[in-house]
């Protein structure tokens, strides 16, 4: 009797630290907060269907983007209300892009950016994720700042306490542009590039953030 007992609180332990997991995995609201990339819709877009392909109906994806944002450009009370007003238990930021191209790019200021907005926007959204960048090229060479960046997003992960996915290592400027991906200058991306960076997100995001 006694033991019947044990196994049956057991249960309600186990389920009940399963919960919270399953509600967010049937209600799980996503905003993606982005540079052009993000703005084209098309990587959001493909982000959403295959998490709704993966996890079912019940999943919200909205996504807030300017076309030659930085992260400094989000560094801000209206950005943050934004977020907020949009409720998110998952905030997915894919930044880095035009960072890579600053001519100047300040390492130090970058990682000082990176700290304020997570002090900025956890209040907002405990659970937050960062995409790095795909890759891009630079006069007809790859862009080495591309690589420099990720591994600044990558190191502060681990500090800081927040989701990273490292695009850009996933497949990198080579694969994006030998597979007819990318547009000429090898900066942006074409349907099918954009599509397939959205559905590898959502893979991540299943098999990362919800397991």
């Amino acid at each position: 009797m006694i033991l019947k007992s044990l196994k049956r609180w057991l249960w309600i332990v186990v389920l009940c630290g399963l919960l919270p997991l399953l509600s967010w995995a049937e209600n799980l609201r996503v905003v993606h907060l982005g540079d052009s990339h993000v703005w084209s819709k098309i990587f959001p877009r493909a982000a959403h269907a295959r998490l709704r392909q993966r996890l079912g109906g019940g999943v919200s994806y909205q996504h807030i983007a300017k076309p030659g944002a930085y992260l400094a450009d989000f560094l801000n009370q209206r950005s943050v209300n934004k977020v907020a007003a949009l409720s998110p238990n998952l905030l997915v930021v894919s930044i880095g892009t035009n960072e890579s191209y600053a001519p100047n790019f300040d390492a130090p200021k970058f990682r000082a950016d990176m700290r304020r907005f997570m002090a900025m926007y956890r209040p907002v959204c405990r659970a937050i994720l960062f995409t790095t960048m795909p890759g891009n090229y630079k006069k007809g060479q790859v862009n080495p700042k591309g690589r420099q960046i990720a591994d600044i997003q990558i190191a502060l992960a681990k500090e800081l306490g927040y989701w990273v996915y490292d695009l850009y290592g996933a497949a990198g400027p080579v694969y994006w542009r030998r597979g007819g991906m990318m547009d000429r200058r090898g900066i942006h991306f074409n349907a099918k590039g954009y599509s397939q960076q959205g559905t590898m997100l959502g893979d991540w995001i299943v098999d990362n953030v919800m397991r």
